[in-house]
């Protein structure tokens, strides 16, 4: 297998923000391109390229529209790479991958910072030791002894100093012995790991070295808010997770209980490069999901940049039918499986704010509500209104430029 290079001449475009013919990415050979938006004003997508660098990963990866569009700076030689090279591409250059692999893992983590900066939803310190300690009670008090010993075991194990670790000693010694014997499988170091049903493989706010295949059975993802355990994910056989606490050294997340017996492949930091570099299918499947994390993130971002609420709900809803893979949008109608109050959410703003939007969208018969959930009569009216918005804000960024620069 033989991969492409192709010549541009300074000032061609490579790839257009948007655009659906996101089926390959692009490696620098020489030369230099310029990465950009059109849309983001303050562009944190826009840097110029060089020899080894790559862009529109992301989109190959996802099958998404582009984030970005790439103009050829001065003129340049790239190697074009199809999403079914990708496994050959790995065994060529194993450097590249994990190059890939490390640089979107820091994008994720900056990006999610920044994200939550921008909502209005309370988020707790991932980094604060004593949340541990509440996430061990919170179990404590519920009556699962097993969880909660495990919490208590490994905050004491990371934080022996904290002014809770002796509560927490105490708190173990209440626990029966037989209880405290069945959490050993938690603190094994094999490379494959079996579970029980109601296992905790780890917990929410503690520090991560390992990242999770599952070769069989399923794990529950949940958080505790406001008291209560939310259960936000289940996974199943050949999911990955874990892997942002390994690649940026960030306290967990959220909390993985088997939900059945349950065999998995754990990475650590020791193993990590080697498997990866041995196993293509593996690195491929981690930066597919790296890119669809990235993609997400990206175009919640991107909502921020509508100054009304109107198109930022209708960005939300059209990006959420893009993330179903649903990409040649017609006059169909679309079903989704949220409404008002989950939207609220998603947008981090005043309940009033999103009630005002609603009374003019359903006045323009796009979308409408059944049962509490949101129905959209027509995806191609949607995608040419989000596309109208992106077009009026630049028009309004622009003109707010001019005055500025008339001020001056």
């Amino acid at each position: 297998m033989k991969l492409s290079a192709i010549k541009f001449k300074a000032g061609s475009y490579i790839t257009v923000e948007n655009k659906q013919e996101g089926h390959h990415f692009y490696i620098v050979r020489r030369g230099a391109i310029k990465t950009f938006s059109s849309f983001r004003q303050a562009d944190r997508l826009q840097r110029v390229l060089g020899p080894g660098d790559f862009f529109g990963v992301i989109s190959a990866m996802t099958g998404h529209p582009r984030l970005i569009s790439s103009q050829v700076v001065t003129d340049s030689e790239v190697i074009m790479v199809r999403k079914d090279q990708f496994d050959f591409l790995i065994q060529q250059s194993p450097p590249l991958v994990l190059k890939i692999i490390r640089s979107f893992s820091n994008e994720l983590r900056k990006y999610s910072e920044e994200l939550a900066s921008r909502t209005l939803l309370a988020t707790k310190k991932k980094d604060d030791p004593y949340m541990l300690f509440h996430q061990g009670e919170f179990y404590y008090n519920k009556g699962e002894m097993a969880i909660s010993a495990y919490i208590y075991t490994q905050y004491i194990k990371n934080f022996a100093y904290s002014d809770l670790a002796k509560e927490a000693q105490e708190r173990l010694k209440t626990i029966d012995l037989t209880v405290l014997s069945k959490i050993k499988h938690a603190f094994a170091s094999d490379l494959n790991r079996k579970y029980k049903q109601g296992d905790i493989l780890f917990s929410e706010f503690e520090p991560g070295f390992e990242v999770f295949i599952i070769e069989s059975g399923r794990v529950n993802i949940s958080k505790v808010i406001n008291g209560q355990e939310v259960l936000i994910a289940v996974l199943k056989q050949g999911d990955i997770f874990g892997e942002m606490a390994l690649l940026n050294n960030e306290n967990r997340s959220a909390t993985a209980i088997a939900a059945e017996p349950t065999s998995c492949t754990v990475l650590n930091q020791r193993n990590f490069n080697n498997i990866i570099n041995k196993n293509a299918r593996l690195a491929t499947k981690i930066i597919m999901l790296l890119s669809e994390r990235l993609w997400t993130i990206y175009k919640q971002l991107d909502n921020f940049y509508f100054k009304d609420i109107k198109h930022r709900i209708y960005d939300t809803l059209i990006t959420q039918v893009y993330k179903k893979h649903v990409h040649n949008l017609t006059s169909a109608s679309y079903a989704f499986d949220f409404g008002p109050k989950e939207i609220q959410s998603m947008l981090g703003v005043e309940e009033r704010l999103v009630k005002d939007a609603l009374r003019v969208i359903l006045q323009e018969d796009i979308v409408t509500i059944d049962k509490n959930k949101f129905l959209c009569r027509n995806l191609s009216r949607l995608e040419k209104e989000v596309e109208f918005g992106r077009k009026m804000e630049q028009r309004r960024r622009r003109i707010e430029i001019s005055r500025e620069k008339h001020h001056q």
